[in-house]
């Protein structure tokens, strides 16, 4: 049904229903051994071959001499020496819980990043 409001004519409503997200990456960015969520940490970063910021250790070496594969051509963490290759990241999610159950956090740099 029609709405009169300060003589016009109400076509119709609706109602928004927004979901709001916050999704952060917090990493030892002032290299001082503790991870922090800092934003000035952050403040001067630039992404790029060129930029600077952070830097984050990969495994990428070999830790079981038995092996013919590195350490980073699988998703497996063996060993605590593994483990202690790799950068220490703290994700924080912020958001309704059902969201988390149907979604999912993809961490992705493009090849030309990477380097």
């Amino acid at each position: 049904s029609s709405d009169l409001r300060h003589g016009k004519v109400l076509l119709g409503s609706t109602r928004v229903y927004l979901t709001s997200v916050a999704i952060s990456l917090h990493t030892d960015a002032s290299r001082d051994g503790a991870v922090n969520g800092k934003k000035a940490d952050k403040a001067s970063w630039t992404w790029g071959a060129r930029g600077h910021g952070a830097i984050l250790l990969v495994n990428c070496d070999r830790d079981n001499l038995d092996s013919k594969d590195m350490d980073n051509e699988d998703e497996d963490v063996f060993s605590c020496a593994d483990l202690k290759d790799m950068s220490p990241l703290i994700l924080k999610a912020q958001g309704p819980k059902a969201f988390f159950k149907t979604h999912k956090v993809l961490l992705h740099i493009s090849p030309p990043d990477r380097k």
